[in-house]
């Protein structure tokens, strides 16, 4: 999956990311408190100017921070233009001195989906730890998976532990779940 993605020509990729933001732009709630994105790497879909638009239009954005292996992610508030730092695995974060939030909107970086909503990773759980203690902290959290189209495989495969996507976002269209 992983090789799929890396292999998708750059121009093509930045013409997806366009195209991906587009769709995704109409399907942000209006009502969304905070919206966690995240920062690109590995040749993830690029989602930064879906952030800048969701700024623009006042939404208040966090990114995810891992604080520990084994621990679900937190989330800082973050705008385009904050200074990021370097956290676990390379990943640009806010620094510590950004407030923790609480998002009720989060998308979500895909190596590879499936029709039913499942995901694959990286493999260590950070996003399915996260998003079981949200839903059972507060139940209407809301995922969106974003990826390249030539990201989907006919089944993923999923355990109790694994958490279904409400939508998924490519280039090619919407798939909602929910």
């Amino acid at each position: 999956a992983l090789g799929v993605r890396r292999n998708i020509p750059a121009s093509e990729a930045v013409e997806a990311a366009r195209t991906m933001t587009e769709h995704l732009l109409k399907h942000i709630p209006s009502a969304t408190r905070a919206v966690a994105g995240y920062r690109a790497i590995h040749h993830e879909i690029d989602v930064s100017a879906a952030l800048e638009e969701l700024h623009e239009r006042s939404y208040t954005l966090c990114l995810p921070v891992v604080v520990g292996p084994g621990r679900p992610l937190i989330f800082r508030q973050w705008k385009p233009g904050d200074s990021l730092e370097q956290g676990a695995y390379g990943i640009d974060i806010p620094p510590p001195s950004r407030p923790e939030l609480i998002p009720d909107t989060i998308i979500i970086p895909l190596a590879a989906f499936d029709t039913a909503g499942h995901r694959l990773g990286y493999g260590a759980g950070y996003y399915d730890r996260t998003i079981a203690k949200m839903r059972a902290d507060q139940s209407s959290v809301r995922l969106i998976g974003v990826a390249y189209g030539c990201q989907q495989v006919e089944r993923i495969p999923a355990d109790e532990n694994d958490c279904r996507l409400d939508m998924i976002v490519t280039e090619k269209g919407v798939m909602s779940l929910a």
